[in-house]
Parts: C-alpha cells; sequence; structure tokens
C-alpha cells in the first residue's frame, strides 16, 4: 500500500489529483471487503454456537421457494466441488434427508445472524467442506 501510495502521490500533480483520489477509494474499498469478512466469520461463529444448542431445525425465510433452493445448491455443490470435496460426499449430503435439513438449518442460522443468501451460501460450503475434513481425517 505504501509503494501504491508513492506513485498516487507522484501522479497527483499531472491528474489534478485524481490519482490520490483513486488511492483513497481503493483504501476505502479494502478496509469494506475486510470488514465484511470479520463480519461473515463472526455471523459463522455465532450461528455454530446456535446450531449445535438447536433443538428442532429451523429452516431459512426462503426454504419454501423451489428455485431460491435449487439456486442455494447449485451453488454450495459447485463451490464444494471446486474446492476438493468428492462428488460421492456432497451427494451424500444433499440426498440423506437428515443432513440436508441439518445443513439448511445451518442456513437459518446464518440468515438469523443477519447473513445475506449469498453469504449463506458461503457458509455452508464451508460447513461442508468442514464435514469433509474431518470425516477425511477419521477415516484414514
Amino acid at each position: 500500500m505504501t509503494i501504491l501510495f508513492l506513485v498516487a502521490l507522484l501522479f497527483a500533480i499531472p491528474t489534478y489529483g485524481l490519482s490520490l483520489l483513486v488511492y483513497f477509494g481503493l483504501v476505502l474499498f479494502a478496509a469494506h471487503v475486510r470488514a465484511k469478512e470479520r463480519m461473515h466469520h463472526a455471523n459463522s461463529v455465532r450461528a455454530d454456537r446456535e446450531w449445535a444448542q438447536e433443538e428442532q431445525p429451523t429452516m431459512p425465510s426462503w426454504f419454501r421457494n423451489a428455485s431460491k433452493v435449487e439456486t442455494f445448491e447449485y451453488a454450495v455443490i459447485n463451490v464444494v466441488r471446486r474446492n476438493g470435496v468428492p462428488d460421492h460426499f456432497v451427494v451424500a449430503a444433499f440426498t440423506n434427508e437428515q443432513a440436508h435439513m441439518s445443513l439448511m438449518s445451518y442456513a437459518a442460522q446464518l440468515e438469523r445472524q443477519g447473513s445475506s443468501f449469498i453469504e449463506q451460501q458461503m457458509g455452508v460450503a464451508d460447513k461442508i467442506q468442514e464435514m469433509w475434513r474431518r470425516y477425511r481425517l477419521t477415516n484414514q
């Protein structure tokens, strides 16, 4: 960031200060992305805690909308496959009724914490990857 600031400072005069404006815009954008990342992590930690204590599974608000569920599952499946989780594990997570309801309940907990639909997808994908890592470690 220091080098970028020096370059922006160097070009400040020929660009009438626009390079500094771009630099500060990038700094603010980077801060915003870091803050969103921290909030996602905090939401995941709180959702994990509540999910573990939950006696009755709850469903997210979009659960009754078939196209939303399809979009959700499609995105999650593609992310976890891209991150190295084998197809048989992914298919089992979504075809086993208990596992599927558990994942949907986790999405509901994330939603309750204020996570967006995309953040819920990321959170469930992270949870499946975590489950795969634990499964792989215990079955070596």
